[in-house]
């Protein structure tokens, strides 16, 4: 099982930890795009937003600061930067008792004037990660200087209250409560706690899973200019989540059968240019996800003209702020020579540089390049290598790639045949046996596993898709092979 370690917002490493546990952090806001990320077995800490796995909510704002200093295992708490050291004896002996009863007067002042004295932004503080470390104590939420302005109307500690439930920070973690008090930060224009309440409702956290719910909200955000609003409304767009707000907000009448099969349908299409709309918004000012998806827009001239320059230009400015899905989308144009002159030497910089940062369609594509030499110098073990790091997160293409080297490869200290087979089951189980050339492989790794009669067996069953007959007579020759208890042997498949 993979598992991941975490540098946390106090600077302390935590973990290892399982995928799920480590996307539980990043659904509630406690991994941020900037948090310092290691694969264990891998040497090299990188930014979360590398990687892909992790899932698409990484947010890009940093986890909001706690009310007060939290003290961590092994870590002191800061003092304030006023705190400096007393001169003397005499000092304190005079000092002590003024300072007494200054306290005690600003705390009278404190408990009259409550509704102007906590609303001012909180200190910067550290976090502590629940699962992996005990959490250290905490005073408990009453205390918190955000509930009393919450309960008045202040929608910025209304918006605070509910992220500390959100973490479970102070209190038990509890996902309605925070969206309870997103909510009313929300209803008073809180543009953050709108966002944070797109993402309750768009996970089912709290709330039931209501993407018009959260289109809505969503919507809202993106008008007053919230990047990240903008690009998630992008997505809703473009997936046809939550548009079904877009034809009930006034009421209609009645349609006949016919009518109402027609706006169903149209209820969960999907929008491009609406989502080109918004993604634009965020690209302008400088999201690199963002421009990677408007990039991908004018590839396929969905909501656009097709436009490859532009296509190119947009994952360019992605790319050189290190967006991984910019550099592999950059690297694809150079491979194609679509929107820039063909090179494929930039196309395997560019898919290293998006597979270095965790794309992993682009470790499966470097894979490829090593495998078939294109832009690099072939290196069937370095083709294996990326095959691996990709096959292992669930790409199926990247299973068959890396099953087919470890099946057919001449090199005999890279084949393993039982491997190609638990690689190859996975393929063909994701394309329901539908693909013949991964069925085709699977048969060659039955073979390097001296499973013979399988491997006949599934190489009749890959014969049965095809229909061209140069395919049927590559594929039969194979056949002959295992009918004859010998495997295939090939360095790589293109």
């Amino acid at each position: 099982m993979k598992t991941y370690k975490v540098i946390g917002n106090d600077g302390q490493e935590y973990g290892p930890a399982d995928l799920a546990t480590i996307r539980a952090w990043v659904a509630e806001g406690r991994i941020a795009a900037s948090t310092r990320v290691q694969a264990v077995g891998t040497t090299e800490w990188k930014p979360a937003s590398a990687f892909p796995e992790l899932g698409a909510g990484v947010p890009t704002n940093p986890p909001p600061p706690l009310p007060q200093a939290r003290k961590s295992p092994g870590s002191t708490l800061t003092t304030s930067p006023a705190s400096k050291p007393v001169p003397s004896v005499v000092f304190l002996l005079v000092a002590v008792p003024v300072a007494l009863v200054i306290v005690a007067a600003v705390m009278i002042f404190i408990g009259s004037n409550s509704r102007n004295t906590q609303t001012s932004s909180p200190p910067n503080a550290q976090m502590s990660w629940p699962a992996i470390v005990p959490p250290s104590p905490v005073r408990s939420l009453e205390d918190q200087p955000y509930r009393k302005a919450a309960e008045q109307g202040d929608a910025e500690a209304q918006s605070r209250l509910g992220d500390l439930y959100a973490k479970g920070i102070g209190v038990g973690r509890d996902y309605g409560e925070a969206a309870k008090w997103y909510r009313k930060a929300a209803d008073l224009g809180h543009t953050r706690a709108q966002y944070e309440l797109v993402r309750l409702y768009a996970q089912g956290l709290g709330v039931a899973r209501d993407y018009s719910e959260a289109a809505k909200w969503c919507r809202l955000a993106a008008e007053k200019g919230y990047i990240p609003a903008q690009h998630f409304l992008g997505h809703l767009y473009a997936s046809g989540r939550g548009l079904e707000t877009e034809y009930l907000e006034a009421p209609e009448p009645q349609p006949t059968a016919p009518e109402r099969a027609t706006s169903a349908q149209r209820n969960v299409q999907s929008d491009y240019a609406e989502a080109a709309k918004w993604w634009r918004k965020a690209a302008d000012q400088g999201d690199a996800a963002a421009q990677s998806d408007l990039g991908w827009l004018y590839t396929s001239g969905q909501g656009v003209e097709p436009n490859y320059a532009e296509a190119a230009a947009w994952f360019r400015k992605s790319a050189e702020q290190g967006n991984p899905n910019g550099q592999h989308w950059l690297g694809h144009c150079y491979l194609s020579g679509r929107g820039v002159g063909k090179d494929e030497t930039e196309a395997f910089k560019c898919f290293r540089e998006a597979a270095n940062n965790g794309n992993i369609a682009a470790q499966g594509d470097l894979g490829r390049l090593y495998a078939t030499g294109r832009g690099v110098e072939q290196n069937s073990a370095e083709a294996i290598k990326w095959y691996g790091k990709a096959a292992e997160v669930g790409l199926p293409s990247a299973q068959n790639d890396f099953a087919w080297m470890l099946a057919t490869s001449t090199n005999a200290s890279l084949r393993n045949g039982l491997l190609a087979v638990t690689f190859a089951e996975r393929a063909v189980t994701a394309t329901r046996r539908r693909d013949a050339s991964f069925l085709d492989t699977l048969a060659a790794a039955y073979a390097e596993a001296g499973d013979f009669e399988k491997a006949e067996a599934i190489q009749n069953e890959a014969i049965t898709l095809l229909k061209d007959a140069a395919s049927k007579q590559d594929y039969t020759a194979r056949l002959r092979l295992y009918e004859a208890k010998t495997p295939y042997r090939e360095a790589e498949k293109e």
